[in-house]
């Protein structure tokens, strides 16, 4: 009887551990169903944080970017206005150049062949000169260079000629033009060449007479065309802003046999220093001399003196030495 009561009490007892056991991993696997809920929730809440950052840094760019452009744009302004006053101030002092100008010319012509040195000397435009160019040039008395009248649309540069064999115009201009769009019109100009005088023709077109090695600056004055927005002529360029500007510069320069412009200041300069250190060794070769010379006045006196001993004759002595003796002789 105790045995069996003793089997049911182990019996009970077992199916409360069994149910303990169980309710235990219940609990166990509710636990781990609401950690995963609640990671599924701190994700979801993440991404959501990570997206309003993400949209927050969106919105401060775009803000930050609308703010530069507003200032950029305010910046524009400015510079218009500034190459509006730039503009107003070139056309004034235009004006003030216009008659300072003119009294240049006038002296130049007094100046023999000045233009065509000039033009020569010019690093730039004096490798477009062929030989018969260079002489042509020689008759150039005049060159004038004229702005639009508000500066910005265009100018027209002209020669002025003496009578030559060569052509019968006076005149040879070429008038440069800025659209609106940029684009750079340019109008060339005829030349009426005396027959066989054109440089820019092959010299089976003139006659067999002569011909050309080179070629000639004077094709710049026929062309005729239209060059894009940004694009500019080289030479007008060159002689706007450079030789008009400044030619009595490339007049007293002259371009050496590797094609470097030198001037005569300069050429001057380097042979004052040149003539300084000959003078230099002029001194020092005078210096050497004067070595030279007392060595030689040491060694004529050792000479006299022995060659006074072996004569028989007294050795030379000098005013100190006889006052020595005179005083022992005293004594």
């Amino acid at each position: 009887m105790d045995a069996k009561r003793q089997k049911v009490e182990d019996d009970g007892e077992g199916e409360e551990e069994e149910e303990e056991a169980y309710e235990g991993e219940e609990v166990m696997d509710d636990g781990e169903e609401a950690d995963e809920l609640g990671e599924d929730e701190e994700g979801e809440e993440g991404e959501e944080v990570s997206e309003d950052y993400a949209e927050d840094d969106d919105r401060d760019l775009e803000e930050a970017l609308a703010e530069l452009q507003a200032v950029q744009d305010d910046l524009e302004k400015i510079n218009d206005e500034a190459s509006d006053k730039v503009l107003e101030v070139e056309q004034k002092y235009n004006e003030v150049r216009r008659p300072v100008h003119k009294q240049r010319n006038e002296v130049i012509k007094r100046i023999p062949e000045f233009w065509a040195t000039t033009f020569a000397n010019h690093p730039a435009i004096g490798e477009h000169l062929s030989e018969t160019d260079k002489h042509i040039f020689t008759f150039l008395t005049e060159l004038d260079v004229q702005d639009t009248e508000d500066v910005k649309s265009g100018y027209t540069i002209t020669f002025k000629w003496m009578e030559n064999p060569f052509f019968t115009d006076s005149e040879l201009k070429k008038v440069f033009t800025f659209e609106e769009t940029g684009t750079l019109n340019i109008e060339g100009t005829d030349i009426d060449w005396k027959k066989g005088m054109d440089p820019t023709k092959p010299a089976a077109d003139l006659g067999g007479k002569r011909g050309r090695e080179e070629e000639s600056f004077f094709q710049w004055f026929y062309t005729t065309q239209q060059l894009p927005n940004g694009m500019v002529d080289e030479i007008a360029v060159t002689i706007k802003d450079d030789i008009w500007v400044s030619p009595l510069k490339y007049f007293n320069s002259e371009i050496g046999s590797d094609g470097e412009e030198y001037n005569e200041d300069e050429e001057d300069d380097e042979e004052g220093e040149e003539g300084f250190e000959e003078g230099d060794e002029e001194e020092e070769e005078f210096e050497d001399g004067d070595e030279e010379g007392e060595e030689g006045e040491e060694a004529f006196d050792e000479e006299g003196d022995e060659e006074g001993a072996e004569g028989g004759g007294e050795p030379f002595v000098t005013e100190d030495e006889e006052d020595e003796e005179d005083e022992e002789d005293e004594g």
